[in-house]
């Protein structure tokens, strides 16, 4: 398996590139971040985006994570995520699909009430 890698990345040094820099961010990611300071993740995530830059296929990713920064950023300072959140709201619209087309509302936000208690 190795070897095989070996192989691509010498003949394909942009995969290289591309594979380094998605390990980088993968590293930068690691939840050990949480004990240092706010300034020196966003310092470290800055040199990230400098990287992941000079690949094009990475705008988009540096885009998303630009614009959900704050969040990743308080995730590493406080340990909070909106999972549960996320979860509970998941399973409300699987619920609401499940029971498309029920007419009677009382009956639909008692089944509501029976399922989320």
């Amino acid at each position: 398996m190795k070897e095989t890698v070996s192989k691509v990345f010498s003949v394909h040094k942009d995969v290289k590139i591309a594979c380094d820099i998605s390990q980088n961010f993968k590293r930068w990611y690691a939840y050990e971040h949480g004990i240092k300071s706010a300034e020196k993740i966003k310092t470290k995530l800055h040199e990230w985006y400098g990287q992941a830059s000079i690949i094009p296929e990475f705008k988009a990713v540096v885009k998303m994570i630009k614009k959900h920064e704050e969040g990743i950023i308080n995730f590493f300072r406080l340990g909070l995520t909106n999972a549960k959140a996320e979860n509970l709201n998941g399973k409300l619209q699987r619920f609401i699909t499940g029971n498309y087309g029920i007419k009677d509302k009382d009956f639909f936000l008692y089944r509501t009430a029976g399922y989320f208690s």
